[in-house]
């Protein structure tokens, strides 16, 4: 009789640590490292030791992502509130293949973030 249990495979996790700061002059150098790092599954990104992010580099994160192949994603940890504010700010979790783990939870995108769900491309007003 065959097993109607669950398929089980063993995926490889590749993990960049950045630290010190992605800004204009590097951050092509940080979309590289995702991009190679993303060949095979999920890219955990440590970014305790990341003090300082720009534009540029909130950019980097989303083309890579945006880049990397259907079985891949991007796992950001370990954000300073500094750094989670920018995020925040800039929306980078609303990307399907972007995920945020925060005080140990993840923050999963939205329906409204999935290319065809409903509401999809619209962006929810900031409040202040």
């Amino acid at each position: 009789m065959e097993s109607r249990g669950p398929r089980l495979e063993i995926e490889q996790l590749a993990s960049l640590r950045v630290s010190g700061e992605i800004d204009m002059s590097n951050a092509d150098t940080v979309e590289a490292a995702i991009l190679a790092a993303g060949g095979h599954g999920p890219v955990l990104l440590d970014l305790s030791g990341l003090t300082f992010v720009d534009s540029a580099g909130i950019q980097a994160m989303l083309r890579a992502a945006g880049n990397l192949t259907d079985r891949s994603c991007l796992v950001l940890h370990g954000e300073r509130p500094n750094v989670g504010r920018v995020f925040d700010l800039m929306g980078i979790d609303q990307m399907s293949t972007i995920h945020r783990v925060r005080n140990g939870q993840p923050r999963l995108a939205t329906a409204r973030s999935r290319p065809g769900a409903a509401g999809a491309g619209r962006r929810s007003p900031v409040s202040r």
